[in-house]
């Protein structure tokens, strides 16, 4: 997991790094935690953490690159992303 440094505020837009399907939505500590399976390697899933949604999102949703997805929940924490990649033997 990347950690950035510089902690956004309320206003900071938070989009999605990639086409994909929303796979898994979660309460995180602070905000939502998104996770999206990438349409051109369906072996990866981006997750975002910490967002105040800007409109509802359901599992199965589909998004488009650089769609606005929402802001960062505040300063309370940093904003993170994780990549996690399935293969043929493991996650």
């Amino acid at each position: 997991m990347k950690q950035c440094f510089i902690k956004p505020d309320a206003t900071t837009s938070i989009v999605s790094p990639l086409a994909g399907t929303v796979t898994r939505l979660e309460n995180d500590c602070a905000g939502k935690q998104v996770p999206i399976t990438s349409d051109l390697q369906p072996g990866s899933i981006f997750i975002i953490f910490h967002i105040d949604l800007a409109n509802p999102l359901s599992i199965g949703d589909h998004v488009d690159e650089r769609q606005k997805l929402g802001t960062h929940i505040g300063t309370q924490t940093y904003s993170d992303i994780a990549v996690a990649v399935n293969t043929p033997k493991a996650y």
